[in-house]
């Protein structure tokens, strides 16, 4: 019988610990530490210039105690998320979801128990579209579920945390992969019983992703993927006048790119404009140009391969273009800034720009582009040690946003972009007394021109602002995450101290905030959302946490100041509205009286 496990995964959001990601434990379901179990934290964050994203696997060891950590560096501005974390032991696995945007929520509290199941064996097929065996074809698993996971008290499938994805198979465990033999079955041991996603590939065949749920292990633990015949797709490409358009670069993608970068082929045109792509998988497909230096661009293509069809386009006709000149400068003296790359879009013919694929300035500070007509979306991405100035007023540096019509003189005047120098900024925050302040926020902004540097404290109230320029006033905040603002003053950039920045702050009382959700009749009302917050006068005093009410209707938030007044209400359909509760002692808002009626708290349609 598979020895079950508790896997506790717990949010820091609290003074006094680093609100910078994730604290959990790994128990035997008798209650004992698990030790030495595997955990992974699994990360999503975009790409530079906002190609594509990046996935992160950090890979985290249980100590004695069962316990993990995980320090998030925090990034300020930047949609970084937490999708979730996968534990491994020789029991089974576990995992579970986050999915909050932690750059934005850090400090909300979650408390998931996520159970280690006993890994499962699946057997399958591969056949083609005929139903023929495929010998040779390759399974990996490439993903693991998140959309069965059983809730222990209601036995209940739920989405953990609101997590409606799938987590990478992490790059640090042993792949879990084999081969069909000569009749096309296939056995994998060791799979998770939560369910999967398997990569199947076979030479000369489309590749495809399958997803195996929790249901289909429970209902039919034999899997038969069919895979099609992969197609060619050729053409030609012609000038207006009917000349072949030679060595133009192409690039054909497959909607599936995203998650399998092999579904991308590249071609260039020959001497007659000929090109031709081999290996094609079936399906929707995109064919446009893959360079922005050409004197021509092919207008983007939308297109469809069937099973083993040899696709012949008609002749394209392609635009042409126009140069299309950017230079890089240093803002402070004028002089051109090598290093700079684009990321973005080219013109009507759709041709895409990422850093890889980027011209870059030279000691000139430009960029040569040729477009065609039509708008243009880029980002200048600067060396290292340099950003984009900033918009007046607010906004970000660097957006190069335009429009070249049929009737625009040739060449277009050049575009410059400014850049200013930046440099580091490290320090402490610390107390009255010296004691760290671990999870603050602290923060560098510049109005004139924009300019916005952050992170968090971490256990010893370290913090790191990168990217502040040189010059310009700012101002300080140091706040909670979750709104309330401890410090905020002016600074000039020629004051910021060149080592070691330590920020006191006065000594604040912090406490937890306690309260009970009861109905007439004294009964708790339980999971129910309760919202306590502080709307003392000014925008940076005002500040909200969502809690749920457990199985005795209580509700406790982390520590909090409690100078401020706190106010409690209830928000759920079935609850009456009331006026917000003020807090009946220092620190607890004891029993709230609520009615408790179907419907009775629905609010009307369209009111927000």
């Amino acid at each position: 019988m598979p020895r079950w496990l508790l896997f506790v995964l717990l949010a820091v959001g609290c003074r006094g610990a680093a609100a910078r990601g994730l604290e959990g434990v790994v128990l035997e379901v008798e209650g004992q530490p698990r030790p030495g179990a595997e955990v992974v934290v699994l990360t999503q964050e975009p790409a530079r210039g906002g190609d594509g994203l990046v996935f992160e696997t950090v890979p985290v060891t249980a100590d004695e105690q069962g316990r993990f950590v995980y320090d998030q560096p925090y990034k300020p501005g930047v949609e970084f998320y937490v999708l979730g974390a996968l534990a491994r032991t020789a029991e089974g696995y576990g995992l579970g979801g986050w999915w909050e945007p932690t750059w934005r929520y850090p400090a909300r509290e979650y408390v998931p128990q996520l159970l280690i199941t006993a890994p499962v064996s699946m057997r399958g097929e591969v056949v083609d579209s005929a139903g023929n065996p495929l010998p040779g074809a390759t399974l990996t698993v490439t993903k693991v579920n998140l959309d069965a996971v059983t809730e222990p008290n209601t036995g209940s499938t739920a989405w953990i945390n609101g997590a409606r994805t799938r987590l990478p198979w992490p790059a640090t465990w042993p792949p879990l992969t084999t081969t069909t033999d000569e009749a096309g079955r296939w056995q994998l041991d060791g799979l998770p019983r939560q369910g999967f996603e398997l990569a199947v590939r076979c030479p000369g065949y489309a590749g495809s992703s399958t997803l195996v749920s929790h249901s289909d292990i429970i209902q039919a633990p034999q899997v038969t993927v069919a895979l099609a015949r992969a197609g060619s797709v050729a053409g030609r490409v012609l000038t207006p006048a009917g000349e072949p358009v030679a060595d133009l670069p192409l690039r054909l993608e497959s909607i599936q790119v995203d998650e399998a970068p092999e579904a991308a082929w590249t071609a260039q045109t020959d001497a007659q404009g000929r090109y031709g792509f081999d290996g094609v998988w079936t399906g929707s497909l995109t064919l446009r140009s893959a360079t922005a230096t050409a004197d021509a661009a092919l207008p983007f293509q939308d297109l469809r391969l069937e099973d083993g069809q040899a696709l012949v386009l008609p002749d394209i006709v392609a635009v042409p273009t126009r140069p299309l000149t950017i230079t890089a400068r240093d803002a402070a003296t004028g002089e051109p800034l090598p290093g700079v790359t684009l990321s973005g879009r080219l013109g009507d013919a759709g041709v895409r720009l990422t850093e890889a694929s980027s011209p870059v300035s030279g000691a000139d500070g430009q960029l040569a582009l040729r477009t065609s007509v039509g708008g243009y979306q880029l980002i200048a991405l600067p060396p290292p040690g340099w950003q984009a100035v900033g918009a007046e007023g607010g906004g970000l540096g660097g957006i190069i946003d335009g429009y070249l019509a049929p009737d625009a003189p040739a060449p277009p005047a050049p575009i410059d972009v400014a850049f200013e120098r930046t440099r580091a900024v490290r320090g402490r925050v610390v107390e009255e007394g010296g004691a760290p302040l671990a999870g603050l926020e602290v923060s560098l902004e510049r109005w004139t021109p924009w300019s916005y540097a952050s992170d968090l404290t971490d256990d010893q109230g370290r913090f790191e602002l990168a990217n502040v320029p040189l010059t310009g006033s700012f101002e300080v905040y140091c706040q909670e995450l979750w709104g309330y603002q401890r410090s905020a003053r002016t600074i000039e950039a020629a004051d910021l101290p060149a080592d070691e920045w330590l920020i006191t702050l006065p000594a604040e009382e912090y406490a937890p905030l306690t309260g009970r959700i009861v109905d007439a009749a004294g009964q708790p009302v339980a999971d129910v959302e309760v919202l306590v917050k502080v709307d003392d006068g000014p925008f940076t005093r005002r500040m909200e946490l969502y809690l749920q009410t457990d199985a005795d209707g209580r509700f406790t938030t982390p520590p909090v100041p409690v100078e401020l007044a706190w106010y409690a209400s209830v928000d759920h359909p079935d609850v009456a509205p009331r006026d917000a509760e003020p807090l009946a002692t220092a620190t607890s808002f004891g029993d709230i009286v609520v009615t408790v009626q179907p419907g009775a708290g629905a609010r009307e349609e369209g009111e927000g």
